[in-house]
């Protein structure tokens, strides 16, 4: 989020490769404030007849020379039809940090969930805790490569990406 430098909205989709129904559409927003901070706000869901899922947030990032801290809380809304719907606060923290002579590599560290947060007496259990390891490379203005561990008391999952801007 602080390598943006100008207002920004992104609409797009992260595709799963094997489950259609579990790829997501959403859309982020980025406002810059000043040289190093950063202020967000972002929606996806995703889901098929028999599960939903939709989560909306706002995010802070601060990018102090080679390192960005960020932050993000949100509501998280599970529907099943058999059990009805839930909405459940969530939120993670993260740092990213640009290696190399030239800064086209960056190594980030997420944990996400980690209060366990339930609400109310009637709360459902609270949502896993998850740490996430990821290392990015910018193969130009245009393209990223991306890899990520992520592992939560639940189990422990691998992704990789290739983020591609046109206009670079």
């Amino acid at each position: 989020m602080t390598a943006v430098t100008a207002p920004t909205l992104a609409v797009g989709v992260v595709q799963h490769a094997i489950i259609g129904a579990l790829s997501r559409p959403g859309a982020a927003v980025v406002i810059p404030w000043g040289e190093r901070q950063r202020f967000g706000a972002a929606v996806t869901a995703m889901g098929f007849a028999g599960y939903r899922e939709a989560l909306a947030g706002v995010a802070y990032a601060y990018r102090l020379g080679r390192l960005s801290v960020g932050t993000r809380v949100g509501v998280l809304s599970l529907s099943v039809p058999e059990q009805g719907a839930r909405a459940r606060p969530q939120g993670d923290v993260g740092a990213l940090v640009a290696l190399g002579r030239r800064r086209t590599v960056h190594l980030g560290l997420r944990t996400a969930h980690a209060p366990g947060a339930r609400v109310g007496a009637e709360a459902p259990p609270p949502l896993p805790r998850l740490v996430a390891v990821g290392l990015g490379w910018a193969a130009s203005s245009q393209l990223t490569l991306l890899v990520e561990h992520q592992q939560s008391e639940l189990e422990a999952t691998q992704h990789l990406g290739l983020d591609y801007r046109p206009t670079g």
